[in-house]
């Protein structure tokens, strides 16, 4: 677990110093992404994937064009891949030019409210989403409420306790007043917390 939860800076870049196709195609990735080019962002990193299948921060980077462009639930399921694949990057933070804009940001967690207020059979997904926009805007209680969410709709899922426990620095036995507290919102999900803008 100390492997997992680390408290460094956020990163600055994904792509990598040395001069090659991935990092040329992956700075060019970041360069379309903090212009709010999400569509060609969301090319550049597939290229990249291509190039280099095996490289996780390019699916990160996918995972925030795909949010950028409003491919919501694409990013959705593939973060919940990204996160079962690759524990080490729940921990991770990014500056605000890895990801969508901060107007962009609060469309997107209206976006991944509206696909939340379906009934309980509904994937919980877009929880677990919310709950890492929150994460990233550094807004503990989106992530209580998205963590919530999720857990009532999928209440077996094994990676909820290990993102709990990582970004909120709280295990399944004590999570007392403040998850009980988060979970009331998780029931009128009209109205959740919202992100501060980055």
């Amino acid at each position: 677990m100390s492997r997992l939860d680390y408290d460094l800076p956020p990163m600055q870049t994904l792509a990598g110093a040395s001069d090659t196709r991935f990092n040329e195609l992956m700075r060019q990735a970041e360069s379309e992404l903090a212009a709010s080019n999400y569509l060609a962002a969301e090319q550049f990193y597939r290229r990249a994937i291509l190039e280099q299948p095996d490289r996780p921060l390019a699916q990160v980077g996918l995972i925030h064009a795909q949010l950028g462009a409003g491919m919501v639930r694409s990013a959705a399921f593939n973060l919940r891949r990204l996160f079962e694949e690759h524990p080490e990057l729940i921990a991770a933070r990014y500056e605000a030019h890895l990801l969508p804009s901060a107007s962009r940001m609060q469309w997107i967690q209206g976006e991944l409210q509206r696909m939340m207020s379906g009934t309980m059979d509904s994937p919980a997904d877009p929880a677990l989403m919310l709950a890492y926009v929150g994460y990233q805007a550094g807004s503990r209680p989106l992530v209580r409420y998205g963590l919530a969410t999720a857990q009532a709709r999928s209440p077996r899922d094994p990676l909820l306790p290990l993102l709990r426990r990582i970004w909120l620095e709280e295990s399944p036995g004590d999570q007392g007043a403040s998850s009980e507290d988060a979970a009331q919102p998780a029931q009128q999900p009209s109205s959740p917390p919202e992100a501060d803008g980055k």
